[in-house]
């Protein structure tokens, strides 16, 4: 829980980078990286500003440890805050495979959440985080043109943040104060 995360913010936090290694590392002997992927993104979203609600979408065990990826037909994370709400996407494909395999995803996941929110009259904006070790070019243009284009299919532009996870995990250390607390003794 949030609680426990930020307990002892700067020990869970070495955690969490060194889980991101851990998965990362292609000689690792991690199985189901994907799974860990979107829990341990989800972990270090807790640091992220002040949530009302921070909604896996990944089933996990009554330890919260993760047991099952994020189904297809929803966000792998979705936050909700004061003024606005945040579907969070995370990936470990790279290359052509990311654009292949997550970006109709990404956009359809975020706009039926904009769209629905619109219809039950709940006015707060919605934006998209897409998360990977390595963002090909292709998903960063198509998640532009989509921020872009008004849509009725989902009630206007999509709005979706590309971001590596290296750069996420340096944007938050930063905001929270945790960026040199690993390097002193």
């Amino acid at each position: 829980t949030r609680g426990e995360i930020m307990k002892d913010r700067s020990e869970n936090w070495k955690d969490i980078k060194g889980m991101y290694d851990q998965i990362s590392e292609r000689t690792s002997k991690l199985t189901m990286k994907p799974l860990f992927y979107e829990w341990n993104t989800w972990r270090d979203l807790h640091y992220l500003g002040n949530p009302k609600n921070i909604m896996p979408n990944f089933k996990m065990d009554y330890d919260n440890n993760p047991i099952t990826t994020a189904p297809s037909k929803l966000p792998d994370i979705l936050i909700e805050f004061d003024n606005y709400w945040l579907t969070v996407e995370v990936t470990l494909q790279s290359g052509y495979k990311q654009y292949e395999s997550e970006g109709e995803s990404i956009i359809r996941h975020l706009g039926s959440l904009q769209r629905e929110n619109i219809q039950k009259g709940d006015e707060r904006p919605c934006f998209g985080l897409f998360i990977a070790e390595k963002i090909k070019s292709e998903v960063i243009n198509y998640l532009q043109i989509s921020s872009m284009k008004e849509t009725s299919i989902f009630s206007g532009p999509v709005k979706i943040f590309p971001i590596e996870r290296i750069q996420l995990l340096n944007y938050i250390e930063e905001i929270i104060g945790l960026k040199n607390e690993d390097k002193n003794p």
